[in-house]
């Protein structure tokens, strides 16, 4: 399924632990915050920013809890504008996942970084 430029999709992301376990986002034992970025590879610039569950600052859009069952997600939906300025193929997406952890004092906190190639996003079609 292609996307086009002036769509609205939404995005589900699961965050899993080193184990490949997956986490409820909504439990701060477990995670304590994610900020997803969409931008663009070659220029450097910032499509979307997205973060879960802090109320988000200036440049930044709040990203919501999806529930079905037990599988527990966070989604973020892109607009159309950015869908517009994301086109092509050259769009990347950068998950930060910060996680408590009592061995990194004094924060005690671990962040994770993963980095990974977006959705291309075509030209729309008449």
């Amino acid at each position: 399924m292609a996307l086009y430029q002036g769509e609205t999709p939404k995005y589900l992301c699961r965050i899993k632990n080193s184990s490949g376990t997956q986490l409820d986002p909504s439990n701060v034992a477990q995670v304590i915050e994610v900020r997803i970025i969409i931008y663009n590879a070659i220029s450097g610039a910032s499509v979307a920013k997205f973060i879960y569950p802090t109320f988000p600052p200036a440049g930044w859009r709040a990203a919501t809890l999806h529930t079905d069952g037990t599988d527990k997600r966070v989604m973020f939906i892109l607009s159309a504008a950015e869908t517009m300025a994301a086109h092509g193929n050259q769009n990347e997406i950068q998950t930060q996942t910060i996680y408590p952890d009592t061995e990194n004092p004094p924060s005690n906190q671990r962040i994770e970084i993963k980095k990974g190639r977006f959705v291309e996003i075509k030209s729309a079609q008449s």
